[in-house]
């Protein structure tokens, strides 16, 4: 019998892959600096599948702590999400625009 979370977390590596195909490193904003703990378990996982895949983490920031060199870099930017992108939460969508 297969294990279904293996089976999931070899899915969701897979996919990941493909979407980082020839990212070699990455930049991170919009770090949950808040007390939402579901936010900070998604940064553990994306962070988890960089180490996994090879990806270095260059630089992290939050809607604080942003500066011109991460809209200014050439290295591929994640932008964390969370849980909601659309309306809710109208400083971090314009963060993330």
């Amino acid at each position: 019998m297969s294990n279904p979370v293996a089976t999931l977390r070899q899915q969701t590596f897979s996919s990941l892959s493909q979407l980082h195909s020839g990212v070699a490193e990455v930049t991170l904003t919009d770090f949950p600096d808040h007390a939402n703990i579901g936010d900070s378990a998604i940064v553990l996982g994306q962070r988890s599948f960089w180490v996994q895949a090879g990806i270095v983490l260059t630089r992290v920031s939050s809607r604080s702590t942003l500066d011109r060199a991460t809209l200014q870099t050439r290295t591929p930017v994640a932008i964390h999400g969370g849980g909601n992108i659309g309306g809710l939460y109208p400083d971090a969508d314009l963060h993330r625009y």
